[in-house]
């Protein structure tokens, strides 16, 4: 991406999501609470910091980690669209512009053990009810061969492990490759 564009999108993003989140106070805390922790997170360094990166993460709020993941996303340099509300479990989270890859939902889980298969399979239901070519299942915890089984659809995109590292330290967003009749390829 432009050394420009990236800033210049993120920059756009936050404007729009101030206007956007203008009257709701709780909401606006714990945007400002996420962008601390993701600046927290940002700082660590030494030896075992994915560990201690997902303790972290599994130690705050359920609400802010959903921001938090949102803020992690505009600082790769992705157009977010905060929701009004909070969906609560199974519906989207946010909405983000990855360039590349068009609109995509994004649901960010965080869990302390395994995700649920059935998350994932209601979470490609919706992309698919909801239009979207891709989405992305952001969470904390263990991917067992049932959830691996929910990729088979090719619309939903894991981002957990060294992925999520990438995406919440180094700002680094690996997007999915579009293949010509519209549907996702998983990335390796």
């Amino acid at each position: 991406m432009g050394i420009l564009l990236k800033p210049a999108i993120r920059a756009t993003s936050v404007l729009f999501n101030w206007v956007r989140l203008r009257g709701l106070p709780d909401h606006q805390r714990r945007v400002d609470q996420a962008r601390r922790a993701l600046g927290t997170i940002q700082a660590m360094r030494g030896s075992a910091v994915e560990a201690r990166l997902f303790s972290y993460l599994r130690k705050i709020d359920p609400l802010v980690f959903e921001e938090l993941v949102l803020c992690a996303f505009e600082q790769a340099g992705a157009f977010v669209v905060r929701n009004l509300r909070y969906s609560g479990d199974g519906g989207i989270d946010g909405r983000a512009w990855v360039l590349g890859a068009g609109w995509c939902a994004i649901q960010a889980k965080r869990y302390g053990t395994h995700i649920s298969a059935q998350h994932m399979a209601a979470f490609a239901t919706l992309l698919q009810r909801e239009g979207y070519r891709v989405g992305f299942f952001v969470h904390t915890g263990r991917t067992g061969s049932a959830a691996y089984a929910q990729l088979a659809n090719e619309r939903t995109i894991l981002l957990s492990g060294s992925r999520l590292v990438d995406l919440l330290i180094e700002r680094r967003l690996h997007p999915p490759i579009i293949r010509k009749e519209g549907t996702p390829r998983r990335l390796s």
